[in-house]
């Protein structure tokens, strides 16, 4: 017969992300414990951020002048968040989270190396 069946396969313009590179990183400072899991997908990055202390914002910084990439606020006082940064992770980047203490708001730093 003339008709025969073919298998189409329909391609589309998908762009496939490689899997992240993982890096975990934990710090104590006074105003409490920070554990940052960042999953780096080359150009983009995403932190999951824990917090013994009820986070209420936070801050990426970059290099030995601490210039500030991105900042953000958390939601509901939270322990856990998670941030999407549209940039490319680098050995000199820091995370400060702004926790809440009976002081007040203080900032807990750590080195994301």
């Amino acid at each position: 017969s003339r008709h025969k069946k073919e298998n189409k396969i329909e391609k589309t313009a998908v762009s496939i992300e490689p899997n992240p590179t993982t890096r975990q990183f934990t710090g104590t400072t006074v105003w409490g414990d920070l554990s940052v899991k960042i999953l780096d997908y080359g150009t983009r990055m995403v932190l999951q951020v824990k917090s013994s202390a009820p986070a209420q914002g936070w801050m990426l910084q970059q290099g030995d002048s601490n210039h500030i990439l991105f900042k953000g606020n958390v939601e509901s006082n939270a322990l856990n968040f998670q941030i999407s940064i549209p940039h490319q992770y680098s050995p000199d980047l820091g995370l400060t989270v702004i926790v809440n203490s009976a002081d007040g708001q203080n900032p807990a730093f750590i080195a994301l190396k």
